[in-house]
């Protein structure tokens, strides 16, 4: 039993290792894609301009400014909010935000629409 309790110990040990590995791999994944995403930014917008850019899921109910960017990291998700009317330029105005991460409520270009987390990750805002 000594034998198979080392081997037994040593696999476990190198499940963690792996476990480690990939969520090491895992967070640079989402390292990479924040990095892109601030790649794309510069691109487009001069930062010294616009001040600091915010995701629209981290603002509270009554906060108000322009739509500057909507991040290209999910083409659906750009497809839809074509459709929707939701553009850089427009007038951001959150409404209410709802309880359980369940989203917001938000006037965009004045047209009321419900953002779910997922999508407001996508909408980077400006205060005014």
């Amino acid at each position: 039993t000594g034998q198979s309790g080392r081997e037994f110990r040593g696999a476990v040990r190198d499940l963690r290792r792996a476990g480690v590995l990939i969520g090491q791999a895992a967070g640079f994944h989402q390292f990479h894609r924040k990095i892109r995403a601030s790649i794309h930014l510069a691109d487009v917008v001069d930062l010294h301009d616009v001040g600091v850019l915010e995701a629209l899921d981290t603002w509270e109910a009554g906060a108000t400014g322009v739509l500057v960017r909507v991040s290209d990291a999910r083409p659906e998700a750009l497809r839809y909010m074509a459709a929707q009317g939701i553009s850089p330029g427009l007038d951001v105005s959150v409404l209410s935000t709802e309880p359980f991460g369940a989203g917001q409520r938000v006037r965009i270009g004045g047209l009321d629409h419900m953002v779910g987390p997922e999508l407001g990750r996508l909408i980077f805002v400006q205060r005014i």
